[in-house]
């Protein structure tokens, strides 16, 4: 129990530690890093679509994919929680307790948050579809009613800002996926938690800033 304790600690303090360098860096030097770099170009992306007519496609289908995927990626997540708990109450139906049930908790609140970010994605990207609408049918006058002689530079920020957003709801439910792997790991044993997760940041190190 004492092992599990430590091994518990570290490994996921380091994983949350990681993730708070890596997105403090992606915010004050955006071009160290893949996710920096993509939240740069993502708002350029945003710019060049709504203001080049022709380009309206291009939205729809970056949309979709991204829609598509995620919803693909919350069923799997949704599955994983549905198939720990329902372990979990077999386990609650037996006469002895089980002392690695916290493990299933844990995998359990990972999987649900998972979920929760993948579903926000699609929200996200529902408001990004609408204001990139406005902003396609608005170079006529009705968007300068609504919004001002700028109402297309108004709008331009806040779409990037909510693909920005999604592509973010995205990784982090991605992430809990990546995690939930360790998590499962640890009902072998401490040392199964502390090796996979490390193997796990190194894994992430290398994809988040290999191509920079």
């Amino acid at each position: 129990m004492f092992t599990d304790a430590i091994s518990g600690s570290i490994s996921y303090s380091l994983f949350l530690a990681y993730h708070i360098f890596l997105y403090s860096l992606a915010y004050i030097t955006p071009y160290h890093s893949v996710v920096g770099t993509s939240w740069a170009q993502r708002k350029q992306w945003a710019r060049k679509l709504l203001i080049t007519p022709g380009r309206e496609i291009l939205a729809v289908q970056t949309y979709r994919n991204i829609v598509l995927s995620s919803t693909l990626l919350a069923s799997v997540a949704m599955g994983g929680f549905a198939f720990v708990i329902s372990d979990l109450v077999d386990l609650n139906n037996c006469s002895e307790p089980d002392e690695d049930a916290y493990k299933s908790w844990i995998l359990v609140g990972i999987l649900a948050v998972s979920f929760m970010n993948f579903a926000l994605v699609s929200r996200l990207v529902a408001y990004s579809g609408f204001l990139a609408g406005s902003a396609f049918t608005g170079r006529s006058e009705e968007l300068k009613e609504d919004f001002g002689d700028d109402g297309l530079e108004k709008l331009i920020p806040a779409v990037g800002t909510m693909t920005n957003r999604a592509t973010i709801h995205f990784s982090l439910g991605l992430r809990c996926l990546f995690v939930a792997v360790p998590t499962g790991l640890w009902h072998l044993g401490a040392w199964w938690l502390f090796g996979s997760m490390f193997g796990l940041i190194g894994l992430l190190v290398v994809l988040d800033f290999a191509y920079t």
